[in-house]
C-alpha cells in the first residue's frame, strides 16, 4: 500500500522501520500474492467459493466477516455483479 501510494523505498523502510531486504522481500511477495488472487479471479476460483453467498447478501442476511470478502471479490469479478443484479 505504501508503495501504491508513491512512496519510495527508503520511505518505506523510514515509516515501517524495516530493512531494505524486507521491504524488498515484502512487496515482492505482495506483487505474487496479488497475481495469484488476480489469476483466480479471471479463472473463476473465487466464485464457486464467494456464489453461495450471494443470496444471502441480497436478503441482508450474509455474516458480517464474508461480507468484506464478498464486496472486495465483487468490485473485481463482473460475471458475480451481473449475478447479483439478476438476483435483486
Amino acid at each position: 500500500m505504501l508503495q501504491a501510494g508513491g512512496r519510495t523505498y527508503a520511505e518505506i523502510e523510514a515509516a515501517t522501520g524495516w530493512t531494505h531486504t524486507k521491504v524488498n522481500r515484502s512487496l515482492t511477495e505482495g506483487r505474487a500474492a496479488f497475481r495469484a488472487r488476480v489469476t483466480a479471479i479471471d479463472a473463476g476460483g473465487d466464485c464457486a467459493r464467494h456464489a453461495p453467498l450471494l443470496p444471502a447478501l441480497v436478503r441482508g442476511r450474509a455474516p458480517a466477516d464474508a461480507v468484506v470478502a464478498l464486496r472486495a471479490h465483487l468490485r473485481a469479478c463482473g460475471a458475480c455483479r451481473a449475478r447479483l443484479a439478476e438476483l435483486r
